[in-house]
């Protein structure tokens, strides 16, 4: 889908209502609950995950829910999604909080056909349905997800308005391509638990803004894409490494209110209809789109935490829309505001090594970091560049993991 691109404006205003809760992910494979409850996710057959099973069969690779409750009792639920031939791979746990709904998302391989991304919720003891994306390639990065949630009113067909609550399940991963890897961005827009939207496949690469890229590609890197909670619970940002141009991005991801599309759907609906009784109809269109991409950008930037005063590079601020419908019949879309808060040459790292890329949650900053014997190396932003090699010794408790860690919450606090 290519995305939409909005012309600046220099004032608008606009009055919209809108109601939100609060949404924070957590990751991987085990997460804690707010009532003292452990989900621990596992992998392997059927036969040795459920040895008195009944709901597929033995030799059927699955992914196993392990819950242990406060008060010492456990028990394993077969994940919803799981039970078919498919082999399973990746799981990855994500909790949202105000709901306390638990997502699991993995990626899959079929007997026949391309492979697939695939996230389900858990609340209380339900399965929701799951989630089914197709990938067009070879997935070569784990999909990642990251939840957000909030709220809006539509009509409730008696003359009043009912609230719909709106999560989206924000999806990332990387598949091969001609160029190397792209990275792509799938919002699944969940409307009181219900999926009804089809989900825009987006691919991230796209959004590049074309600086010039190093003469030597970074190895090492590969595109290392993350995903990560962003400044406030309305956003989500994503950084890679393009490895077609060698270039670190760093994209702000962020739903916008409702209201704010339907309020732009119904000025551009004004316009053409005056249009439609006007000689000259197409400047009326054009108006019309104008119009209603003003209101879509002013608007994001009155109901986001960057406010007016942030000043925007026009050419990284883009729209994406996730169609909707009521009743058969096609209603304003949801929109996730796209802006590319970082665009850098990548770093060299040097061949032979893992690298990971840590972004901050305001996309500003990022680390870079290796693994080299006793030492944990990294490479933090500088302006439009990186630092040099600098060295964080490990050993005395201190593994890649907690080193890792260590410089996550260096990117928070700063």
């Amino acid at each position: 889908m290519m995305p939409m691109r909005y012309p600046t404006i220099l004032a608008l205003a606009c009055a919209i209502t809108v109601s939100s809760t609060a949404a924070r992910a957590e990751e991987p494979a085990a997460v804690l609950d707010r009532d003292g409850r452990l989900y621990q996710l596992q992998s392997g057959t059927y036969g040795e995950l459920f040895t008195d099973g009944t709901l597929a069969a033995a030799t059927a690779p699955v992914l196993a829910l392990d819950i242990h409750d406060p008060d010492g009792t456990e028990h394993r639920l077969l994940v919803a999604g799981t039970e078919d031939s498919a082999r399973e791979m990746a799981g990855q746990l994500v909790l949202e909080e105000t709901s306390q709904t638990l997502y699991v998302v993995w990626e899959r391989l079929p007997a026949k056909g391309a492979e697939e991304v695939l996230a389900v919720g858990l609340e209380g003891q339900e399965w929701s349905d799951p989630v089914t994306l197709t990938a067009e390639a070879e997935i070569t990065a784990t999909p990642q997800l990251r939840v957000t949630r909030d709220s809006f009113l539509v009509d409730d067909g008696k003359g009043g308005a009912k609230e719909v609550v709106r999560t989206a399940l924000h999806l990332l991963w990387a598949e091969q391509s001609e160029g190397g890897e792209a990275v792509i961005y799938a919002p699944v827009i969940l409307e009181d638990g219900v999926n009804r939207s089809p989900a825009p496949r987006v691919v991230l690469n796209d959004f590049g803004t074309g600086g010039s890229a190093p003469e030597v590609l970074p190895e090492g890197l590969g595109s290392s894409p993350t995903l990560v909670r962003g400044s406030d619970d309305h956003s989500v940002v994503a950084g890679f490494v393009d490895v077609s141009t060698g270039r670190q991005l760093t994209i702000e991801l962020r739903m916008m209110p409702y209201a704010l599309g339907g309020l732009a759907r119904e000025v551009e609906r004004y316009i053409l209809d005056e249009g439609s009784l006007a000689q000259t109809p197409s400047g009326f269109e054009s108006l019309a789109g104008g119009v209603g991409g003003m209101i879509i950008e002013t608007g994001s930037r009155l109901f986001g935490t960057d406010g007016l005063d942030r000043t925007y590079v026009s050419s990284r601020l883009s729209m994406i829309d996730v169609p909707r419908s009521e009743g058969g019949e096609e209603v304003a879309p949801h929109m996730v505001r796209v802006y590319v808060t970082s665009d850098r040459p990548a770093p060299t790292v040097g061949a032979g090594v893992e690298a990971s890329l840590l972004v901050s949650g305001d996309g500003e900053r990022g680390v870079v970091c290796w693994e080299n014997g006793s030492s944990m190396l990294y490479r933090e932003t500088e302006g439009s560049g990186w630092t040099s090699v600098r060295t964080l010794p490990m050993g005395a408790g201190l593994d890649r993991d907690k080193a890792e860690e260590l410089l996550r919450q260096r990117l928070q606090a700063h």
